[in-house]
């Protein structure tokens, strides 16, 4: 049996249509996310994670983007809709002020564990992303998991792209760093 992580990054209000740094239909990734933790939550071989954003008010972040995320604000939490499994393993990123913060490998747990040390203590060998946004967090996210070895795929009817073209750009770097381009759907039928 191979262990499974899904993880999912930023399904938070701020980049909702409406938020403080809306991504174009950031809503529509949550129908089929619902899915798919719904799929994962009884099978003995998947975790979930949830990835946010957790930024400080005075984060250097925000002299390339407007103010978003910021910690214990309405922006930071994850959207209404989002069914989050009880099992789920949060993941809090751009702690540090001086740092983005795109990447989930960059964050920690409550646990004070990294998301490195909770895939290996888990013996995950194959990684699936999806959310919010395929260009950035997604992306980062996805092939720093290559990177350390994880066999990864992102499953791009759970992502929306802040632009097509940079969204087109980073499906591009991602496979070309490995990661394999797949859907919900499928991996619910292939993996069951």
């Amino acid at each position: 049996m191979v262990n499974k992580a899904l993880i999912i990054a930023d399904v938070l209000n701020d980049f909702m249509p409406g938020g403080a740094l809306p991504v174009s239909e950031g809503d529509a990734v949550v129908a089929p996310i619902n899915k798919i933790i719904h799929w994962c939550e009884n099978k003995e071989d998947w975790i979930i994670i949830l990835a946010c954003d957790w930024h400080s008010e005075d984060s250097k972040h925000f002299e390339k983007y407007p103010v978003h995320c910021v910690r214990n604000t309405p922006g930071a939490e994850f959207h209404p809709d989002l069914k989050i499994s009880p099992n789920a393993i949060m993941i809090y990123k751009g702690l540090d002020p001086n740092e983005d913060g795109y990447s989930a490998f960059g964050g920690i747990a409550l646990s004070c564990f990294g998301l490195d040390e909770i895939l290996h203590i888990f013996s995950i060998e194959e990684v699936f992303i999806c959310g919010l946004a395929t260009d950035y967090c997604v992306k980062f996210s996805a092939i720093d998991s290559v990177k350390r070895g994880f066999k990864t795929f992102v499953l791009l009817d759970g992502c929306r792209t802040l632009t097509k073209e940079s969204g087109r750009k980073a499906i591009k770097e991602m496979g070309d760093a490995g990661v394999v381009m797949t859907a919900t759907w499928e991996v619910m039928e292939l993996k069951a």
